[in-house]
Formats: structure tokens, C-alpha cells, sequence
């Protein structure tokens, strides 16, 4: 409480016959001119003011309104003659609401402090409502702001005015700048929400670093951010950070897609044209980094047809010459497409993530960093080395990891062929494909390194010696007979010309020397 008049004698009398402490109040000051009233005021930020009308200098009225516009919250209480009913009306205007005639008695003034007592503890009450309420709002304010992005690309019912009424609630700065959408896909469905929320929060506080993060939420397998747009080798270097990390601590891979750049207001649109992306990592592989350019129906001189099926099976088998072979491939294509050098760029990163995603865990996490190193390289040629270099470190583990079991393979390979003489499709390609489903290049290098000789030989060897037996049991089996047994009868000319050079003699010759030399006509 402060109390200002310019008469004294009211000042000490109101000052003395109230007893401020019983009714929970305190008289922190008095003046007795509008000037030093102000000063107090000011001084003291008081609740409630108690002050006279006429005063020399600053008169009540002045003193009122210049307190508003410093202290707004702070209450008078006004004393005046029965004459200034102008200047109460007055009073009013600027929210004063208990107007106390001269002479007051003690009860009046205790009165309408009880009031103003009341008016600021409900107000205080309603304001501690608020801030509770501010508070809880701040709590979940990250949850609204997910669902509403959730709904917001997913439901068609929310306008225009539904997205700026909800960027006032949620306190952003009105968006300008053209926004784009990414949208985050774990490789592996089945794993738990906090693999999800891990990889969010990672996302948007490395993206955060570069660009304006606005939302960010989680719509079924996908994590979908909205951002301010940037440059597709910046995001794809932020993006490669992320995996680094993310496959560090989870040993999970993902992909993303990325959409074009558009106003705010067109996040339902470019949501759904990331999902599209997503749909031709089938294409790109795991780990992808997709944008629009990247989809069917792409400019000709944009499109880089390659087989990573082939690349991948050289580096499981181990075979890092002929996995090299492929690369050249690739960069051949690459070179004479003479798209342009982020294009290009990307096409370098989706090849590293593919030899990447043949590594163990062990080794992925070391050869990631190497992604960032891709995205800044000048040429070509630097990147074609670096790609190499990783590719021979994984085909070499893997080389070391199925050496042992070699043995197995081509033990496997050696009873199905001498059981199976008689079958006119065994080769090396069925042998491959249909019964150890192995590459048929792969069985073929093994097959010799192991044997000393190639699968063709061994068989045709087998099945001359087979040949041989089949004629020293059984003297009158015919020809046609012995060719059918050892898969070679839709040719018997054929057949007797490869067992003359296999033994020097035809079958009949054969015939006749092992059974005492007695040839049959055949």
C-alpha cells in the first residue's frame, strides 16, 4: 500500500486509525504531493494506491495515468470533494473502480481494500492457473506438435487456416523460405518404438545444425521431418553423419527419402511424393539417399541401369577381381551418361552403401565415415578409388571367412555329379543354380582351385570312365545303350568320338579288347 494526498493531517489520520496488519496489508509509503507519490510508486511497486484527486503539480488523475503506463497492474483506491465527480468518471477510464468521497470513515476505506484484496488474489489465482496450464502446454507441446504433423499429412480435412492457426499455437515465426520433407525408413520392420525415437531425435539435432528443423513426427515405419530446404549435397552429407552414428550405437541401417522444395504450406504433397521415393529403393538398394530426380520416368540422361545383384554376389563369394570388373562397369556407364556432378554424386553413394551393406558390423562402422569423404571428393576418378579400396576390404574378409569351408562345397558338387552321370542337364550352370544356388562363375573358379581342373573335364572324365565300367560288366550292352547311361545319348557319334579320345579306341574297339577280342555289331 501506498498512500499519497497533499493534505496531511488525512494522510497521518488514514495512516494511523487503519490497522494494516489485520487485514493482511502493509503501508509501505506515504507522500503528500503527486511527484513524490510517483516516485514511491516507482520505488515500491506497490499493489494498491490510495490517492487524493487535487494535488498541486501532479494531480491524482496525472499520477493515475502515468502509473498505468508503467505498472499497469497496480489498483487505486481515489478520495475527492463532492466537486470532482468529472475527475472520478475519469478515473474510471482507466479501470478504477472504488471512488471514495471526503470525508471517508475507516470502515469505507477497509471496505474497498477488502475488495481490491479480493480482485488481485483471484487474479493472481487465474495467473497461476495460466502459468500451470502454460506449464503442462510446454509438457506435451512436443507430442501436439507430432500429432498435429501426423494429422496435418495425412488427413485432407485440415486447410490452409488449420496450418496457420496451429503455427501461432505452437510459436513459429511465420515461413517464408521454401521448406522440403524427409522421410526416414528403417530397413528392419520389427523393432522397438525406441529405435524409432533414437533416430528422430539424432535427425533433428544433426539437421537442426545446418537449416531450421520446424517438426518433426513418426507416421507407421516412417520418421518424417519437415525443414527448411537445402542443397541435396549438404543433406546427403548430414544424412551420412546420421547413419554413422546411428549404426555406431543400433547397428541399423535406413533409408531416406528427400522431396523437392515447396512453400509450407504443400507438406501434404511433398510427403506423398517422398513415399514414392521410398518405393524405388527396391531399386537403389538398402541405405539409400532418394530424391524425386531418382524415380522412373526420369530424364534419359539421368538413369544409370546397373545390376547390383551381380556386385553383390562377387563380394560374398569373395571375389574381389571380378567385384572390381563390375565397378568398372559402373563408372563406365557413369562416364559416358555425363550427367551432371551432384547427380553423379549420388549415384557414387548409393554404389558405396550397397558394397557397404555386404559388410560385418564390425568394419561398417569405420567404412561409413568414408561416405562424407564421397560427398566432398573433386573427381570421379578419387571416388572410383576409394569405392575400390572398401570393396577389396570386404571381399577379402569374406574371402577369409569361407575359405575353410571350401572343401565342403566341392565335395558336394563331386557326389551330385557321380551320382547323376546319366542326367543330360547336368552342367556346370544347373549344378550351380539348381543345387548348391551358387553363382555358376564362382563354383567354376572354386571347383578348379580345388580339383586342379575344370567342371567340364571332371564330368566328361566321369563319365568316360563310367563308359569304360559299363562296357567291362557287361559285354552286350549296345552303344546307344552305354550313351544313354552317361547323359550323352542324343548323340551316339558324339559320344563315340569323345570316348575314342578319351581312350584311343571307339567302344567297339574297347569291347573287343577287353572281352578276349570279340567285337559285337553295334
Amino acid at each position: 500500500m501506498i498512500l499519497v494526498d497533499d493534505e496531511e493531517f488525512i494522510v497521518q489520520g488514514i495512516a494511523s486509525v487503519i490497522d494494516w496488519q489485520s487485514h493482511h496489508a502493509e503501508l509501505a509509503a506515504t507522500a503528500l504531493d503527486g511527484e513524490s507519490g510517483l516516485k514511491e510508486i516507482l520505488r515500491h511497486q506497490p499493489d494498491i494506491v490510495i490517492t487524493d484527486i487535487r494535488m498541486p503539480g501532479i494531480d491524482g488523475m496525472e499520477l493515475i495515468k502515468r502509473t498505468k503506463e508503467l505498472l499497469p497492474n497496480v489498483r487505486f483506491i481515489v478520495l475527492s470533494g463532492y466537486g470532482d465527480f468529472q475527475y472520478a468518471q475519469q478515473a474510471m477510464n482507466y479501470g478504477v473502480k472504488h471512488y471514495l468521497l471526503k470525508p471517508c470513515n475507516e470502515m469505507e476505506i477497509i471496505h474497498a481494500l477488502e475488495q481490491l484484496m479480493k480482485e488481485i488474489e483471484e487474479t493472481q489465482q487465474k495467473e497461476l492457473s495460466i502459468r500451470a496450464m502454460k506449464q503442462n502446454l510446454e509438457k506435451v507441446m512436443p507430442q501436439i506438435k507430432e500429432q498435429f504433423l501426423k494429422e496435418y499429412l495425412l488427413n485432407k480435412r485440415y486447410s490452409h487456416k488449420d496450418w496457420d492457426y496451429y503455427a501461432r499455437l505452437f510459436q513459429l515465426e511465420p515461413i517464408v523460405a521454401p521448406v522440403c520433407v524427409l522421410t526416414f525408413q528403417l530397413e528392419h520392420e520389427m523393432v522397438d518404438y525406441e529405435y524409432y525415437f533414437a533416430l528422430q531425435n539424432i535427425a533433428v539435432e544433426i539437421l537442426q545444425e545446418n537449416g531450421s528443423v520446424f517438426m518433426s513426427t513418426t507416421i507407421g515405419q516412417n520418421i518424417v521431418i519437415l525443414m527448411e530446404s537445402a542443397a541435396l549435397p549438404a543433406l546427403q552429407k548430414d544424412i551420412f553423419r546420421i547413419q554413422e552414428i546411428y549404426q555406431s550405437y543400433y547397428k541399423m541401417s535406413f533409408s531416406v527419402a528427400i522431396s523437392e522444395a515447396d512453400e509450407i504450406r504443400q507438406a501434404r504433397s511433398l510427403y506423398k511424393e517422398t513415399l514414392e521415393c521410398l518405393k524405388h529403393k527396391f531399386y537403389l538398394g538398402e541405405s539409400a539417399i532418394i530424391a524425386k530426380s531418382d524415380l522412373v520416368g526420369q530424364r534419359q540422361e539421368d538413369m544409370l541401369p546397373f545390376d547390383f545383384d551381380s556386385l553383390c554376389l562377387c563380394l560374398r563369394s569373395g571375389l574381389a577381381d571380378e567385384a572390381a570388373r563390375e565397378i568398372d562397369d559402373f563408372f563406365e556407364e557413369l562416364i559416358h551418361s555425363q550427367m551432371n556432378m551432384n547427380k553423379a554424386r549420388s549415384h557414387c553413394l548409393t554404389l558405396f552403401s550397397v558394397i557397404l551393406k555386404e559388410s560385418d558390423s564390425a568394419a561398417t562402422e569405420h567404412l561409413l565415415k568414408r561416405a562424407v569423404q564421397i560427398v566432398d571428393m573433386p573427381t570421379l576418378a578419387e571416388m572410383k578409388r576409394l569405392i575400390v579400396g572398401t570393396m577389396e576390404e570386404i571381399a577379402e574378409a569374406h574371402y577369409r571367412e569361407q575359405r575353410n569351408s571350401y572343401h565342403s562345397i566341392v565335395r558336394k558338387a563331386l557326389e551330385f555329379t557321380d551320382g547323376h552321370l546319366e542326367d543330360p542337364n547336368l552342367s556346370l550352370n544347373y549344378l550351380a543354380q539348381q543345387i548348391l544356388y551358387l553363382n555358376a562363375h564362382y563354383l567354376g573358379k572354386l571347383f578348379k582351385s580345388e580339383t586342379g581342373m575344370k567342371y567340364t573335364d571332371y564330368l566328361m572324365n566321369a563319365r568316360m570312365e563310367k563308359a569304360k565300367e559299363l562296357i567291362e560288366k557287361n559285354r552286350k550292352l549296345k552303344i546307344y545303350q552305354i550313351a544313354d547311361a552317361t547323359g550323352l545319348s542324343e548323340n551316339s557319334q558324339y559320344f563315340s568320338q569323345v570316348f575314342k579320345k578319351h581312350t584311343g579306341y571307339t567302344p567297339s574297339e574297347y569291347k573287343a579288347i577287353i572281352h578276349d577280342g570279340q567285337e559285337d555289331e553295334d
